[in-house]
């Protein structure tokens, strides 16, 4: 039974990748071309302080665990 759940799991993960890979790069544009130029990710500060704490506390988790990659 858990051996049927991983692969539908697996297979449903590779028909999301397929169709966002379908949708990003090799379909045309749903909005209209101002929407796309007015899109700015780090307008104000409210967007970029969890980018900051989330870049922070990754590279400090990574520096502290880089030992366990190093076994593998």
């Amino acid at each position: 039974m858990l051996y049927f759940y991983a692969v539908s799991a697996s297979m449903f993960t590779s028909a999301y990748s397929v169709r966002l890979i379908y949708l990003v790069f090799f379909s045309s544009p749903r909005a209209r071309r101002q929407d796309y130029e007015n899109a700015h990710e780090g307008k104000n500060m409210y967007f970029m302080i969890p980018l900051i704490v989330l870049t922070f506390f990754s590279i400090l988790i990574g520096y502290f665990t880089k030992v366990f990659f190093y076994w593998f």
